[in-house]
């Protein structure tokens, strides 16, 4: 798993919407190739992917998607929400170009 210290996280992020797209740009960056299929005769889709492109509207936009694997006793835990389910893709330090440092 990639450890979380809060104390990393940029002090400039004062959003859901910055702390979504840093997170989602550090997972594609780090897994730029890691992929899994989906859904049988599918090919193979990033476990985490982030692009930049112009909207109709020509409003530049981050298109992120993130894939994440549950642990399965995620439906009968009810003790605890969702995304602490959530498996790691891998163990991984956070690279310092995405901290405060």
């Amino acid at each position: 798993m990639t450890a979380l210290i809060k104390d990393q996280i940029p002090n400039q992020i004062d959003s859901m919407e910055e702390l979504a797209a840093w997170v989602t740009l550090w997972l594609s960056k780090v897994n730029p190739t890691r992929a899994i299929t989906e859904a049988l005769g599918e090919n193979p889709q990033r476990v985490a992917e982030s692009f930049i492109l112009t909207a109709d509207d020509g409003t530049q936009r981050l298109i992120s998607r993130v894939s994440l694997e549950l642990n399965p006793n995620w439906v009968s835990d009810t003790s605890n929400p969702i995304w602490l389910h959530a498996k790691e893709f891998e163990n991984i330090d956070l690279t310092s170009d995405f901290t405060n440092g």
